[in-house]
């Protein structure tokens, strides 16, 4: 499903319309209703064989069923697919840590094998399970494109956009539209209990990123005497989800991008875009004017596609938040806003790995699906003027995209429940982690959350990454003052206080470059991974 612009595929940028619509919605039943306990299932038994994937061939994978609605036990049945690496010191061990790597729509098998032969490894059983709807659990697949366009769009493209937006949200429905009313992060975390049942565990432990994190609250608040260590990290704020917490993206791109531009200020003598934030800003704003009128071919990496304004915007606002790599990032965007003739090859490419895309690729289908289970408005006019304000304010990195129209707008069915009441009632404290510039989950979010659930927060300041507890990466690990912490609570059970840990440095020369690329082990909605291409992509896991 390739949009018109695949760079902004990693920024998920997008624009609404301005058609005068208005659609009404009853409300879903609370998901605190309780529920027949689901016995029958979790009495299956678990037949573990090596995983069908090639590249997962020497693994353990398994599949679980779950009824599709929990309030009909009895009714249809849909399948989870599950990985697991077993402890390696079984005299230590103490039991299942569950991953989730976000989206929502990231599956979990593949990312889970980059912890295998860690520290974490040796006292946990490793559970990567595909949440209901992707990968090798049971698809939600609506077989039409998802509509994408540019961060800051033109009035014509916020129409076309809109029309797009209500032709798949119909044909998803009229497709998927009983599966999709039950994908919600209440079932998903119901899931994983049925999960823990089945491999015989009392309790689990969890570790979730991004919207992982919602997803390990959900079910602590569902299951509190079945959870036990937990970690959320790059948060989400409960009280926003779901509109709010997209949309809350865009202003941290684009300050990012101001942060970026302030370091190439510094660096005028070589780069030449301007000896001031505002002049450097200025210099990115007319670029992008200027690529959208006359769009390049001759980009490296591109296959001879036009490299235009919507790839400045996106590329911008990504490169920005890696402050590490700006002396890596800055000379292509240089290249293309002083016009050379020769630009050199995009920075940060990702070779696209020969393995089922499957195993990593994103989900927008089931990200549509999922996000649903909150209310959204129904009046275009709310999107209209929302998406003025964006893409004058806010033009860089995801821009418009979650100010626009979404599928959720115009989509028939009504989620079976609300979204649960997060509380931490009959559970020990567990870790929340958050970047001061991370975008993609500001860090109030991570306040807000480690506030609701009374746990401590470790605070990552001066980086705007996604994700920070990293224990696959070996020397590589940029945050050693993280890993520490968590690694003693995980194995350990010494839970620390508030604290902060360091993010990664910005370049002191033009010349400081990384030896490697950023790391970014997280999936998140719009943005396939991996993948080579002229936006920084990361690998998962």
């Amino acid at each position: 499903m390739p949009p018109k612009h695949p760079a902004v595929r990693g920024t998920a940028a997008v624009l609404a319309s301005g058609l005068a619509l208005t659609l009404i919605a009853a409300s879903p039943a609370t998901a605190d209703t309780p529920l027949p306990e689901p016995a029958l299932f979790h009495e299956q038994e678990i037949d573990w064989t090596p995983c069908e994937e090639e590249i997962l061939s020497s693994l353990e994978c398994a599949r679980v069923e779950v009824p599709l609605d929990y309030s009909d036990l009895d009714g249809e049945r849909i399948e989870l697919g599950v990985l697991r690496i077993p402890a390696t010191d079984p005299e230590a061990a103490r039991g299942a840590l569950f991953l989730n790597f976000g989206g929502p729509g990231g599956p979990a098998r593949l990312s889970a094998t980059g912890y295998a032969g860690t520290e974490l490894n040796e006292v946990y059983d490793i559970i990567g399970m595909d949440p209901r709807g992707v990968g090798a659990s049971t698809p939600l697949d609506c077989d039409v494109d998802f509509p994408m366009m540019s961060p800051r769009p033109t009035d014509a493209e916020v129409s076309a956009h809109t029309r797009e937006t209500i032709r798949y949200s119909r044909a998803c429905d009229a497709a998927q539209g009983e599966l999709r009313r039950h994908m919600t992060t209440a079932n998903t975390a119901r899931d994983m209990d049925v999960v823990r049942a089945v491999l015989g565990e009392e309790r689990l432990n969890y570790l979730g990123y991004s919207y992982g994190t919602y997803l390990g609250a959900v079910y602590g608040s569902l299951f509190p005497e079945r959870l036990d260590r937990s970690v959320l990290d790059s948060a989400i704020d409960p009280d926003e989800i779901w509109r709010a917490t997209f949309m809350n993206q865009a202003p941290g791109y684009t300050e990012g991008v101001e942060r970026y531009a302030e370091w190439i200020a510094e660096q005028n003598d070589e780069y030449g875009l301007g000896s001031t934030t505002t002049e450097v800003m200025d210099t990115f704003h007319t670029t992008s004017a200027r690529l959208t009128e006359e769009p390049r071919t001759d980009v490296p990496g591109m296959g001879g596609e036009a490299y235009d304004g919507a790839f400045f915007d996106a590329s911008a606002g990504e490169y920005a938040r890696y402050q590490e790599s700006w002396a890596e990032t800055a000379p292509f965007l240089a290249a293309l806003a002083l016009e050379e003739k020769e630009v050199p090859p995009p920075p940060l490419q990702r070779e696209l790995p020969d393995i089922d895309p499957t195993l990593y690729a994103s989900n927008m289908d089931l990200f549509s699906a999922l996000v649903c289970e909150a209310e959204w408005p129904r009046r275009i006019s709310t999107y209209r003027q929302d998406v003025r304000e964006h893409r004058e304010l806010y033009p860089f990195g995801v821009g418009a995209f979650f100010a626009a129209v979404q599928s959720c707008t115009f989509t028939e069915y009504r989620p079976t429940e609300a979204p649960v009441e997060v509380t931490r009632d009959g559970y020990e404290p567990g870790v929340i982690i958050g970047g001061e510039f991370d975008p993609q989950t500001p860090l109030a979010g991570s306040v807000s959350l480690a506030e609701r659930l009374d746990g401590p927060l470790i605070t990552v300041t001066d980086d705007g990454a996604h994700g920070f507890y990293l224990p696959g990466v070996g020397a590589q690990d940029p945050y050693p003052c993280v890993r520490e912490k968590v690694d003693s609570y995980l194995i350990d059970g010494d839970l620390p206080d508030d604290t902060t840990c360091p993010g990664r440095p910005r370049p002191t020369s033009v010349t400081d470059v990384p030896d490697e690329a950023p790391i970014a082990p997280l999936w998140e909605p719009g943005r396939p991974l991996p993948q080579a291409g002229p936006v920084p992509t990361a690998p998962i896991g």
